[in-house]
């Protein structure tokens, strides 16, 4: 079975520790906690044995062991639609060029009475993906004119979206980077300053 050929067209993406995907935070977490839940009793019902391991990063959700030996290492991705369209991270498109048992299944209508399971090759995936978002890390240069404050003159720091980590947070606290959450909205403020406001790339100062 084909996968999606192109991405469908959102307004908001939510990139987390445990992967990324179209919509709210909230919204994401009830879709994939439903869809993994689905997956793990379709395979625990064929006799599998299956083993949590979305919080080792390691580029798949569960790890399903059949009594014969076979092991299956498991990216779930939900959708709360019909159409089969996800996004992968870096992490999860690594895992299935290099692991040959990984395979990625996706349930649509996530969260009705009825999902609907579907299984996709290594190949299949990997064949599908195309880059969607790409992460620009530019350090903390606020030298350029856009960086300067519209409203107010000030230097202009840079909206950082995503998990922070240990760098990001360091880099906050220190004021070289403002952080933004992990979701990013069309048309939402790429730069702030000290007294809080906020301002995109092609924002003129205001009189």
């Amino acid at each position: 079975m084909n996968g999606p050929s192109h991405p469908v067209k959102q307004d908001e993406i939510t990139v987390t520790d445990q992967g990324a995907g179209f919509g709210s935070p909230l919204q994401n977490r009830a879709v994939e906690d439903a869809a993994t839940k689905a997956v793990t009793q379709a395979y625990e019902d064929e006799g599998w044995t299956v083993e949590d391991v979305s919080t080792e990063k390691l580029g798949w959700d569960l790890t399903c062991t059949h009594p014969g030996g076979a092991i299956v290492k498991v990216e779930v991705k939900g959708v709360s639609g019909i159409r089969p369209a996800v996004l992968l991270t870096t992490n999860e498109v690594r895992a299935a060029r290099h692991e040959e048992e990984w395979v990625l299944t996706v349930v649509t209508r996530a969260l009705s009475s009825r999902p609907e399971i579907t299984e996709f090759s290594r190949e299949d995936t990997l064949a599908a993906a195309t880059p969607y978002v790409f992460r620009a890390d530019l350090g903390a240069s606020v030298s350029t004119p856009a960086s300067t404050c519209p409203h107010c003159s000030r230097p202009g720091i840079p909206i950082v979206h995503g998990e922070p980590g240990p760098e990001m947070i360091a880099a906050a606290n220190e004021g070289r980077i403002a952080l933004g959450g992990c979701s990013i909205n069309a048309g939402q403020p790429t730069w702030t300053c000290s007294e809080g406001h906020k301002w995109r790339l092609d924002d003129r100062p205001q009189t």
